[in-house]
């Protein structure tokens, strides 16, 4: 046997096993690579393919609230078709997905949702940066988004239904005018603005207006000022609320010349042909007040109203001078026909019945003026009312101006001159649903 030195036997066995040792490492190395490289493609072309999928989301979301302000537009001002909410939708989502209006898809009136809603679908093809070499299909992202129009309860204390009669602001404050709203917010279905910047106006909510809105130095929102809202509906008209019967407001009493108006009112006085004067303390008795009788509360004179519904029609005006105070608790006063009340700079004191004296009324309506008559409250005027104000199709003026309680003002246009307040504390007798765009999740 020969015998070896055991040194010279590991040094052959070692050269004899290298070489395909090393091809393995190599196979190994090269499949480690690739799965890298791969893995890093993958991450590559899937992050960019995720970050186009969130840039088309958001695109269609653009596209369905834009549809559906449209659509909104469309309710407020009958006119704007289907086409165009279609072509608003469409521009908004290609024009922040990137892509063409061809790859965005509205529906006006999806299924099962309805009218009040639109639904906006985007497709994108993405460009892929590695997968190409082994994936030559579509690769691209798509999204949905819905939107709706739905009802928001908004506290709105001081509305303008309508522009000014020579088309200017709903709501102007000139000179040095306050108007503070107290937990509520204004709204005006024209524009609101001011003359000279002495004016205050301040509200808890918003400041809003359809129109353009020319704020001065000293006005503030609390939550903001917004323009080119959508008009809000006289939302006493919408819920049905009628009027005071006529003749039911004759059963309680008929009031229709001046014997009668002096006979039914203690510590009044004829004056004149038609004129009834109250110049000390007077109470009346609530009923039809007719006729064309003048009923003057003078300086130093009171006129207390006895709780029930006051019916003023025909020719009857009710005038207040001087420090004269109308007054009354529980008390409904309701203008139709040419009948006019002309505070003058006299001072109001009326609260409202917590709930209405008749059917088919309105809880808290202190003053209904439903002719259109224009209603002024002059300098020197103190005191306040409790419950709504409700003149739809009046213009207001406030030279003076009624104090802060629980109140909402409902008007046609309303200017406020001179140094007067206008101070509202709110509470919501008539509560406006305003209708407002959202995404759907």
């Amino acid at each position: 046997m020969i015998k070896q030195p055991i040194s010279r036997l590991i040094s052959v066995v070692a050269k004899g096993s290298r070489p395909g040792r090393d091809g393995q490492v190599l196979i190994m190395f090269a499949a480690g690579l690739l799965l890298l490289v791969g893995m890093v493609a993958a991450a590559v072309d899937t992050g960019f393919l995720m970050a186009e999928r969130r840039q088309v989301q958001n695109a269609a979301d653009a596209g369905a609230l834009a549809a559906a302000r449209a659509k909104l537009d469309y309710l407020a001002e009958p006119g704007n078709s289907a086409a165009a909410q279609i072509e608003s939708g469409k521009h908004y989502a290609a024009s922040n997905a990137g892509v063409s209006e061809d790859d965005v898809d509205v529906n006006v009136s999806p299924d099962p949702h309805g009218d009040d809603y639109v639904e906006v679908t985007v497709t994108k093809e993405v460009t892929s940066f590695f997968l190409r070499a082994l994936y030559d299909g579509y690769w691209g992202v798509s999204a949905v988004a819905t939107a709706s129009i739905q009802p928001t309860d908004i506290p709105y204390a001081l509305v303008a239904l309508e522009c000014a009669p020579n088309g200017q602001a709903g709501i102007k404050i000139s000179g040095s005018g306050t108007i503070d709203v107290n937990e509520g917010s204004i709204m005006s279905n024209c524009g609101i603005d001011r003359d000279g910047d002495s004016s205050i106006v301040t509200a808890d909510g918003y400041i809003d207006a359809v129109g353009t809105i020319n704020q001065g130095t000293n006005w503030s929102a609390g939550a903001g000022f917004r323009e080119g809202m959508t008009p809000v509906r006289d939302p006493i008209e919408k819920m049905g609320v009628q009027p005071p019967d006529r003749n039911a407001a004759k059963d309680q009493g008929e009031y229709t010349t001046q014997a009668d108006v002096v006979d039914a009112i203690s510590g009044s006085s004829a004056h004149q042909t038609s004129s009834v004067r109250c110049s000390t303390s007077c109470t009346m008795p609530p009923g039809f007040y007719g006729g064309s009788v003048t009923l003057d509360v003078r300086q130093g004179g009171t006129l207390n109203l006895q709780p029930g519904i006051y019916y003023f029609g025909d020719d009857f005006t009710l005038t207040a001078q001087g420090d004269g105070l109308v007054r009354g608790d529980d008390v409904f006063m309701y203008f139709t026909d040419n009948a006019r009340w002309v505070p003058h700079n006299g001072r109001v004191d009326i609260a409202a019945p917590d709930e209405s004296p008749y059917d088919d009324g309105l809880d808290g309506m202190a003053l209904w003026i439903d002719n259109g008559t224009d209603f002024r409250l002059q300098a020197n005027n103190s005191g306040g009312f409790s419950g709504v104000i409700y003149a739809p199709r009046s213009s207001v003026t406030l030279s003076g101006g009624p104090g802060a309680r629980g109140m909402q003002v409902i008007v046609g246009n309303l200017d406020l001159s001179g140094t007067g307040t206008f101070d509202i504390l709110y509470e919501e007798y008539a509560s406006f649903d305003v209708p407002g765009v959202f995404l759907v999740m």
